[in-house]
């Protein structure tokens, strides 16, 4: 079996000063995931990742450079090792894991606690000997429960050797992960993570408290190079957490939803409705006091915008050089209320299930098992364009598992690279559980990957391997709700609470 190697750090890795371990590389093996079922079954050829650790006559660390050797022939050159190593790498549509090239990492060896143990001499392509050593390099993730699935979290680990700890912990809320960020005493606090998720609504505060740091080197990654310019926008933000070009990269999106409707098609109509496909079709009278809402003040307020032609992010100036007043929003924020029977981010699905309203708007993670489960509940993704949210890998400003003790871990590039991966997207198609970032267009720009041709019944939705997405053309419409400016804060208030 074919072994990936390292050389690293001396034997005693506590020794090791800041400079020492920033020299001290390491690398994740890459697969390739075989798109056939057939497969499922078939025998893994994996590759292990392996930090080791070199000592030479003066006692001086020396990470020259990448060695990949197979167990049996250990004295080969690089090359031979790094043609060997990438035959037969076939992996069920389960045991995808990450990718197909060698990529280097800055490991901080030092923050281990286990002594570095002697492994094997190693020949170098120069053909001197050395001494490698194996050690241990941890990785501690803080999730939002049921945003990371089970197989993709086994997936990672199996493409890291057993020398790699991941160690992946779960919140119920995104309020949860927020607050444990501030809290830096408690031991177990997602504050000590390398990597936690964020809401993208979450990201701006989070930036402007101090509770997270840009990603080291995001610019340079993998990672970065495949994510469509949408996102980069989205997560490059100045140090008051506002959308800059000149700004660092803060956050790594790893799934997307949008704001749906869903309704009771058959009962509207039958009562003298007409059948819902944008965000003014909800002020249709039949619908009056029959709405339920997720409780979302600025989502509902752009949904007001979006009915005068305007769209979730439109700030006071923009009103104004259209030549809408305070007066207009308001009446159409007025408007929109007399629908609402339900204001909750609970009981808003709950009241269609029971018939109490026949239309909802919220989440796509919410509304779609209600059409999944209501055979007469039909979704709409509206024609003029929606709310988009994310949940995005932060890195919280304490995080402390990189070398000497301080940063992140030296396997957070590779934790980032797995969920951008294109052979991810293969089954992370819809909103079901979250899209991946590679499958939302660029505004102004298709989508790379394939997704379906035909719309199913529910309007402005694409149903495609069992999932659903928005169609492309409402994607390019839809937006992230971005920070607000004071002024537009304010009028926003004034037309919730005047």
């Amino acid at each position: 079996m074919a072994a990936h190697w390292m050389l690293a750090s001396p034997p005693s890795v506590h020794s090791l000063s800041p400079l020492d371990a920033s020299k001290i590389v390491t690398s994740y093996v890459r697969g390739i995931a075989c798109t056939d079922i057939g497969f499922r079954h078939k025998a893994l050829r994996l590759a292990h990742g392996k930090a080791c650790a070199v000592s030479d006559p003066n006692s001086e660390v020396h990470a020259r450079r990448a060695t990949r050797l197979e167990d049996s022939h250990a004295n080969e050159s690089v090359t031979n090792g790094a043609s060997n190593a990438q035959e037969g790498h076939c992996l069920s549509r389960r045991h995808l894991v990450i990718g197909a090239s060698g990529t280097l990492i800055t490991a901080g060896a030092a923050a281990t606690p286990q002594p570095a143990q002697a492994i094997r001499d190693v020949q170098l392509p120069d053909g001197s000997m050395e001494e490698a050593y194996e050690l241990d390099i941890p990785l501690q993730v803080v999730s939002l429960r049921g945003t990371i699935p089970a197989d993709a979290s086994q997936d990672f680990r199996k493409a890291l050797s057993r020398h790699a700890r991941v160690k992946l912990s779960q919140r119920g809320q995104l309020k949860d992960i927020y607050n444990e960020l501030s809290n830096v005493r408690k031991k177990d606090s997602a504050a000590h993570a390398d990597a936690v998720t964020m809401g993208d609504a979450w990201l701006a505060p989070a930036i402007q408290a101090g509770l997270v740091q840009p990603i080291p080197d995001a610019q340079h990654s993998a990672w970065w190079g495949r994510l469509p310019p949408r996102w980069k926008s989205l997560v490059t933000r100045d140090s008051s957490g506002a959308p800059s070009k000149q700004g660092q990269v803060w956050a790594c999106p790893y799934r997307w939803g949008s704001t749906l409707i869903a309704y009771r098609r058959d009962a509207l109509l039958r009562r003298g409705g007409h059948a819902l496909e944008d965000w003014g079709d909800l002020l249709q009278p039949k619908l009056e006091g029959r709405v339920a809402w997720t409780n979302s003040p600025r989502e509902f307020v752009g949904a007001a915008l979006q009915t005068l032609g305007m769209h979730f992010n439109s700030t006071a100036a923009d009103l104004e050089a259209a030549g809408i007043s305070e007066t207009d929003l308001a009446a159409a924020v007025a408007a929109l209320r007399r629908q609402v029977r339900v204001f909750s981010s609970r009981e808003h699905t709950r009241a269609l299930s029971a018939n109490d309203v026949w239309a909802v708007v919220g989440w796509s993670g919410d509304i779609i098992p209600l059409a999944e489960r209501i055979n007469d509940v039909v979704l709409v993704a509206p024609a003029s364009g929606t709310a988009l949210w994310a949940d995005m890998w932060t890195v919280p400003s304490q995080a402390c598992n990189g070398s000497q003790m301080r940063g992140p871990s030296p396997l957070l590039p590779a934790w980032l690279d797995f969920w951008l991966q294109p052979s991810r997207a293969a089954w992370n198609r819809g909103l079901k559980s979250g899209a991946s970032p590679l499958l939302l267009p660029s505004q102004g720009s298709t989508l790379s990957q394939e997704t379906a041709t035909e719309e199913s019944r529910h309007p402005g939705i694409v149903e495609s391997f069992g999932d659903m997405l928005p169609a492309e053309r409402i994607l390019q419409k839809s937006q992230f709700l971005e920070p607000l400016r004071e002024d537009t804060k304010q009028l926003y208030n004034r037309v919730l609470h005047g």
